[in-house]
């Protein structure tokens, strides 16, 4: 087999956010090897004369999609998948029109409702607003400002929960004016657990991977508990030391697990993914799971979400990469 691995270009000056897709590239490359397969790591940017040039010049039986975004454009994203989809080549995780969808926030929880998939309330914000105007037919706060159409945790800090709608009104503007007036989205934030459920493809169909919880470990009251972006990314901060991945639950928890895992079916089939996927969710104070965010293709560093799930049930990073490799080939 012919594998081409598909990636981002970061920049030389981007941060562990951005240059993370090269050690996805070599976690892939490292489970092709022992695979036995030949592969090419081929990046993507929006010369797609070369870019196509290259694809063909390797002759790709099927590429491995770890395209994150097109020179630092997040949204472009799920233009990749559409690229190799009108080319004929199998491409890896979900299709074009399953990202596109997923990687649009609003577009996504607008879906969620529509299927009566639990969704915290929410708003967008295009520019500037009075109070009146926000608190009118909006959720009641506290709410999270998110970007729209951004993963990773971008731009997401403690400063992003806000409990006063003056407060709010007050930071929309700054924040929106950071990410370049791109679309916000506002929140209802659920105080309580947060989970992640990983699902991947198999000869069987499709299966969910052990449930993880985010522990907040340490927190100082009053803090809100978020995955921040310097949870994910900035080892040196206190948010990253004191959010823990685990998979230890309470057999209390038990049928909160199976509720879990259903409305991350129900995700996997609203919006048609594919290969692999990973399901975000809150469990508020009475117990009622919210689902957050869809992640279509997420990440395969080996200490990412995904991949901690894949081998918390058993699994090598070869036996991951070959599940992800048969779920893209034709049958």
């Amino acid at each position: 087999m012919r594998v081409a691995i598909i990636h981002n270009n970061p920049s030389q000056d981007g941060d562990l956010s951005e240059t993370d897709v090269m050690r996805q590239v070599r976690l892939v490359g490292k489970a092709l090897d022992e695979l036995g397969a030949t592969h090419a790591a081929i990046p993507v940017t929006r010369a797609l004369g070369r870019f196509l040039d290259d694809v063909y010049g390797f002759g790709p039986d099927v590429a491995f999609n770890l395209a994150e975004s097109v020179d630092g454009r997040d949204e472009l994203h799920p233009n990749v998948p559409a690229v190799l989809e009108l080319i004929d080549i199998p491409c890896t995780g979900s299709p074009a029109g399953s990202l596109w969808l997923t990687t649009d926030k609003v577009i996504a929880k607008e879906i969620m409702q529509a299927r009566d998939i639990p969704t915290p309330e929410f708003w967008t914000y295009k520019g500037p607003l009075h109070s009146h105007q926000a608190g009118q037919n909006h959720a009641k706060g506290p709410w999270i400002v998110k970007p729209a159409a951004k993963d990773a945790s971008i731009d997401i800090d403690e400063g992003a929960v806000f409990s006063s709608l003056d407060d709010l009104v007050e930071g929309l503007p700054e924040r929106w004016a950071r990410l370049g007036q791109e679309p916000l989205l506002i929140e209802r934030y659920i105080h309580g657990r947060e989970f992640g459920v990983s699902m991947l493809e198999g000869p069987g169909g499709v299966e969910c991977l052990p449930p993880a919880e985010i522990v907040f470990c340490n927190y100082k009251e009053g803090t809100p508990r978020i995955v921040d972006w310097r949870a994910k990314w900035d080892p040196l901060a206190p948010s990253y030391q004191n959010t823990v991945r685990s998979f230890d639950l309470q057999p209390a928890d038990g049928l909160l697990i199976e509720e879990l895992k259903e409305l991350a079916m129900r995700c996997w089939n609203a919006f048609r993914l594919k290969g692999y996927a990973r399901v975000d969710l809150r469990v508020d104070e009475m117990k009622r799971p919210w689902v957050l965010e869809i992640n279509a293709n997420p990440c395969l560093s080996d200490d990412a979400g995904f991949m901690a799930a894949a081998m918390e049930n058993g699994l090598m990073p070869k036996d991951i990469i070959r599940r992800i490799l048969e779920a893209a080939r034709p049958a």
